[in-house]
């Protein structure tokens, strides 16, 4: 009998499957309005964004147009170096390199590997600013400028040692030869837009601009020279930016110096090849040779006509009086006055009343220029002794011999 027809069977009954109590489908129904709800609100609060713009149809056959990148920026043509004089003096440039003063950033300092670039570059700003026999007023072309320098017996390279201008001066220079439409050669035109970017063109700019060649650009410039050609250049420099020191430097042209002493520098300065109706000139010239230029390969007493006392004296009294600053600071205290020799007189040369102060009666006899030798006569010794060679300028006259004598 099979087993469905068994009436003794037992019958398993499938159970109803549970069913969830109501409470958790309404959870569910709630979780599901809420996340939708948090939905909708974060897309509204979003900030729209505009539909892309699509590009404008190419025209059939047009070339793809492709925008290049901008180019990098040009590195600035005039890259300066801050140093103290020390630094810049042991300096070995293989090309223009361009400092700035620290004590005095208003001083640019000009570098140069050669005399040559240096030449190009300033020799016409000399004949302008300086040089005698030359106009004022007006640039020289080229030629002019060639026959002046062949004039002197000089060459390009040995016109000037080392310069030394005003910003004035340069903007005077290049506005002169846009008046007169002188064409400016490669390093006048670098030279021009180096002070226009010191910003020297505009009116009133105070700014000094000094060079130096670097040692070894001729049998002249040792590493001792140009050590002096940079301190002189330095001089020059404070004259230009230093009110009180220009202001000092021509008083004591004025007062301390007598009408001797002034005529002696003007005829060393005038066989240096200097304008010597200039009077600033003289004055600014004065002081640097004077004070600052202690190597006898470029200035001795006997050289501007005068006594080695008389130099000390008026080195001394120019010390004592020196204002304050970076300059006062690098000048060394001049050795003390030479002890006092017998006073000679001249026949025909009258004694002068002591016009000095401050110089100790015991060593005015010598100190003063009692015994100095008559003017004419000075130059006389002056002119046929050896000579050294001006910082600027052409060479003055000088024997063979490197032999340097004083009195």
């Amino acid at each position: 009998m099979a087993a469905e027809d068994d009436p003794d069977r037992t019958v398993v009954v499938p159970r109803a499957p549970k069913r969830p109590p109501p409470w958790r489908r309404l959870a569910l129904v709630a979780l599901a309005l809420l996340t939708g709800f948090g939905w909708t609100l974060f897309r509204l609060l979003q900030p729209s964004q505009p539909p892309p713009i699509a590009p404008p149809p190419r025209p059939a056959g047009a070339a793809a147009v492709f925008v290049p990148l901008p180019a990098p920026r040009p590195a600035p043509e005039f890259a300066f170096v801050t140093a103290g004089e020390a630094a810049i003096a042991a300096d070995v440039p293989e090309h223009l390199r361009l400092f700035r003063f620290a004590p005095d950033p208003r001083v640019i300092v000009l570098d140069f590997a050669s005399l040559t670039e240096q030449g190009q570059m300033l020799n016409r700003v000399a004949a302008l600013v300086e040089k005698a026999n030359l106009p004022r007023e007006r640039v020289l072309s080229d030629a002019e400028l060639a026959a002046a320098i062949a004039a002197g017996g000089d060459t390009p390279e040995t016109f000037y040692y080392g310069h030394d201008y005003r910003a004035a001066d340069l903007a005077r220079f290049f506005a002169l030869a846009d008046r007169d439409q002188v064409a400016l050669n490669a390093q006048e035109a670098r030279l021009r837009r180096l002070i226009t970017t010191l910003g020297w063109t505009a009116e009133g700019a105070v700014g000094a601009l000094i060079s130096i060649p670097r040692a070894g650009a001729d049998a002249t410039i040792s590493g001792e020279a140009r050590a002096t050609i940079l301190h002189h250049e330095l001089a020059h420099a404070a004259y230009f930016t230093d009110a009180a020191y220009a202001a000092y430097a021509r008083q004591f042209w004025l007062d301390a110096l007598d009408a001797r002493d002034r005529d002696d520098f003007r005829h060393f300065l005038g066989q240096a090849g200097y304008d010597t109706g200039l009077e600033d000139l003289m004055m600014n010239e004065m002081q640097a040779y004077l004070m600052h230029t202690p190597d006898p390969q470029f200035f001795t007493p006997a050289a501007v006509g005068e006594t080695t006392d008389r130099i000390a004296v008026l080195r001394l009294r120019f010390w004592r009086g020196m204002p304050g600053g970076w300059l006062r600071d690098a000048t060394p205290v001049p050795p003390g006055v030479p002890a006092p020799q017998p006073a000679v007189q001249h026949i025909g040369q009258p004694a002068r009343a002591n016009r000095r102060r401050g110089i100790p009666a015991c060593q005015r006899t010598s100190a003063e220029g009692r015994n100095r030798t008559p003017a004419a006569s000075r130059r006389a010794r002056a002119d046929a002794i050896v000579v050294p060679p001006p910082l600027s300028g052409r060479p003055m006259p000088r024997q063979a011999s490197s032999t340097t004598t004083t009195s």
